[in-house]
């Protein structure tokens, strides 16, 4: 309630057993309260008391919201580059949310798989939280359905692209940074670089949980692709078919893992289909 407005009540109480008029007047505030009270609790606003990560925050009366239309890196990513690009994405967004209050706006779907809300989200000076994440190179654009504002989004992720801002701006993300063009079997020379290793997908396995694009038929000992199921939704369905027998080029940092190397993709730009 307006504390103008508590005054005045206050005040025509003290008053109330004077006149009829004074009476009257205390009604007439009473009601006006009300209605100051169920404007401001219709006019959309929520207070967000947490952020999760750089695409999911909790409302009062611990709603979960889910940014609708865009992802953000994971926290809990395998790789140590993208965990930290997820923590700058997530403090970026406790920067402009947190304790403050937002308005929502939803699309034909109103809650995913997990029960989270779907929304667009509105900061209180007008702009779109959503957008200003794909503006400033936080995240990208959630492709594995189409909502209204997916060509606009598309169109904000492009030009961060372009300029190279936030994780476009990182060899692993950055499609036009200038990186070495090795073979696949020489991946095992350049542990820790980023490199786009050149070669053909002899087979792919794909659990469920991780898909895997081999270049040799010893995969245990030689070169490997890897997608993380949370990056699925990035790449083309089903990649262990899409990929299959085809020469690629796959871009990032090639780590070693259980004696071999690695590179984990987590978005379709790293990897480029020469034939």
């Amino acid at each position: 309630m307006d504390e103008r407005l508590e005054i005045l009540i206050m005040a025509a109480f003290k008053g109330w057993k004077k006149s009829t008029a004074a009476r009257c007047a205390v009604e007439v505030l009473f009601v006006a309260s009300i209605f100051i009270v169920c404007v401001q609790a219709g006019d959309g606003f929520r207070h967000c008391i947490k952020v999760i990560d750089g695409d999911t925050i909790v409302l009062d009366g611990d709603e979960t919201v889910r940014l609708l239309g865009i992802d953000t890196p994971e926290l809990d990513h395998p790789n140590d580059s993208v965990r930290q690009f997820a923590q700058e994405a997530k403090d970026y967004v406790k920067s402009l949310v947190l304790d403050r209050n937002v308005r929502l706006e939803h699309e034909w779907e109103r809650r995913d798989e997990y029960g989270r809300t779907l929304a667009y989200v509105f900061l209180p000076d007008g702009r779109l939280l959503n957008a200003e994440i794909l503006k400033n190179g936080y995240g990208f654009v959630y492709t594995r359905k189409v909502y209204s504002r997916t060509e606009e989004f598309r169109g904000l992720e492009r030009d961060a692209r372009e300029a190279g801002i936030g994780l476009w701006g990182r060899p692993e993300f950055d499609e036009a940074e200038d990186v070495p063009l090795i073979s696949w079997d020489e991946a095992d020379k350049h542990y820790g670089e980023n490199c786009e290793v050149q070669g053909t997908v002899i087979a792919a396995r794909n659990t469920g949980r991780v898909c895997f694009l081999n270049f040799h038929e010893d995969w245990e000992n030689h070169f490997t692709a890897v997608i993380f199921a949370r990056d699925f939704d990035k790449f083309p369905t089903r990649p262990e078919k899409y990929y299959l027998n085809r020469e690629v080029r796959v871009r990032g940092r090639i780590r070693k893992y259980r004696g071999k190397p690695e590179i984990i993709c987590t978005s379709s730009g790293q990897i480029t289909v020469v034939r």
